[in-house]
């Protein structure tokens, strides 16, 4: 059951978007409200009420609102549906021709990404690469299917009753999941989220080891496709170059992790002010 923490008479007149020009956090019991972007005198404040654009593909966004708030998204990142072409890569596998960056989103398949359906509804049916349109042939997608649920029940069987890309640091585990980045990497879209997630449980499982240079290199991996997703002024990609800055102290390339570390304050503190964007340089995280 969905429970409300508090009622906040003038914050429930903000209306819904999924690219939202205010962040909102709550310091005690007061719920404050900053902007993130510049907003003209008279345009209204938009706050977004659940998965902002780029966390789920548009099509399971709007479900996923239709399902908690009983309203159809109409907002600017919704309407029509999304853009299938953007969107397909963060949900597609590769189209097979090694000239083209377009992807091929399979459909009807088990929740491999998210078990949020319906995944891709008001998309095209068509199976047909998102830019030379090329398309699988019958045993070539018949081979994509079985290795990537071949992949995610691998790590289950590791991590039983845990997510597929929930990945536990043992020596076990990290066997495993070098195969499944293997095939992934393989198989899916380079922006793909699920490969993302991979590359992210990777550096993990590494950083876990003490083996940071290449943690280095799989949150590096993990913080393109997130970028990608999110754009470069989220508080997902702050999280993702704070770790990765971590990362590149701890091999001794302050270099690169300082700047990392400057972007990431500067985003935090849009959402969460200045002091507590500084805390989190030091833990590493914002809530």
């Amino acid at each position: 059951d969905r429970r409300g923490q508090a009622m906040y008479p003038v914050l429930s007149m903000l209306n819904h978007s999924c690219r939202p020009n205010v962040g909102l956090t709550f310091e005690g019991t007061k719920a404050v409200v900053r902007l993130i972007e510049d907003v003209a005198e008279g345009a209204p404040l938009l706050l977004c009420y659940g998965p902002q654009a780029g966390q789920y593909v548009t099509p399971a966004r709007v479900h996923m609102l239709l399902e908690a708030y009983r309203f159809v998204c109409k907002c600017p990142a919704c309407r029509g549906g999304g853009d299938f072409k953007t969107e397909a890569p963060r949900v597609g596998v590769r189209c097979g021709n090694e000239a083209c960056d377009g992807a091929v989103v399979l459909k009807d398949l088990p929740p491999l990404t998210t078990s949020l359906r319906p995944l891709t509804d008001g998309w095209p049916r068509s199976e047909g690469c998102t830019r030379c349109g090329r398309k699988l042939k019958r045993q070539e997608r018949q081979t994509f299917v079985e290795l990537l649920l071949a992949a995610a029940a691998l790590l289950q069987s590791t991590t039983e009753g845990m997510s597929f890309t929930t990945i536990l640091p043992t020596k076990e585990s990290a066997a495993h999941l070098a195969q499944v980045l293997q095939i992934r990497r393989a198989l899916l879209h380079k922006r793909n989220e699920l490969l993302g997630a991979t590359e992210d449980a990777a550096a993990d499982d590494c950083a876990a080891a003490g083996n940071f240079p290449v943690a280095a290199v799989h949150c590096a991996n993990a913080l393109r496709i997130v970028e990608a997703a999110y754009g470069p002024s989220s508080t997902a990609t702050a999280h993702q170059q704070l770790k990765l800055a971590a990362f590149c102290n701890e091999v001794g390339d302050p270099r690169s992790g300082v700047p990392l570390m400057m972007k990431a304050q500067r985003t935090l503190a849009l959402y969460h002010g200045e002091q507590v964007a500084k805390a989190c340089l030091t833990s590493g995280y914002c809530d």
